[in-house]
């Protein structure tokens, strides 16, 4: 299965992607399976500047964002909490570098 993730950034154009390596794909699924759940309603905002990350296959999308995390499959919507914005930094630090610092300084900024 190949993986995509996808740094949400733009607006009007499209938002970078890259395939993380497998070792990455596989932190990032088991640590997706050890989260709580999260008990409110979660919506990534339109607009332009970092509204979060997007981690995906054919079967699975996985979008964090200020702490909380949706996972949608053919047959589920689950909402986790990514306690301390784990998952999307382990994604930023992956992204290439001619986007991490603009997305990491944004999380920086926005971190609650």
């Amino acid at each position: 299965m190949e993986w995509t993730c996808r740094l949400l950034i733009f607006s009007g154009r499209p938002d970078p992607e890259w395939h993380p390596v497998e070792s990455m794909v596989q932190k990032l699924i088991d640590y997706c399976n050890s989260l709580p759940p999260y008990d409110s309603a979660f919506e990534i905002p339109d607009g332009l500047g970092y509204r979060g990350v997007e981690f995906f296959s054919n079967e699975i999308k996985i979008s964090a964002y200020k702490g909380k995390m949706e996972i949608i499959t053919t047959n589920s919507r689950i909402l986790k909490t990514d306690l301390g914005r784990k998952f999307e930094q382990m994604i930023l630090s992956d992204s290439p570098p001619e986007f991490r610092s603009i997305a990491m300084d944004q999380l920086t900024l926005d971190f609650d």
